[in-house]
């Protein structure tokens, strides 16, 4: 039943320039809340448990969205921004980001 509610939401509107298409959810009545994402001042965002994301592009017909990483503190280490239980090295390769 959810799955079926979740199929008749509509496409979300853009936010501003760019397109949102479904599945992605920038609202409960448009495209599928388990995509959620965020529209805030005609910017795309992607908020995850420990950052916000910028994101730069999607792209349906490859089932990708590109973001945006946040700078990095000279002084802070690159791997403490991953959670001890995240994916393995090689599934990181696979992620494309874009500054």
């Amino acid at each position: 039943m959810c799955a079926a509610f979740a199929l008749s939401l509509p496409t979300c509107p853009s936010c501003g320039p760019h397109p949102v298409p479904y599945p992605l959810s920038t609202g409960p009545t448009c495209g599928d809340p388990l995509y959620k994402i965020r529209c805030d001042n005609d910017t795309l965002l992607f908020d995850s448990s420990n950052n916000t994301y910028r994101i730069n592009s999607t792209s349906p017909s490859n089932q990708r969205l590109v973001i945006a990483l946040p700078p990095i503190d000279a002084s802070t280490c690159v791997a403490a921004d991953f959670p001890t239980n995240g994916p393995p090295a090689q599934q990181l390769r696979s992620l494309q980001h874009h500054q």
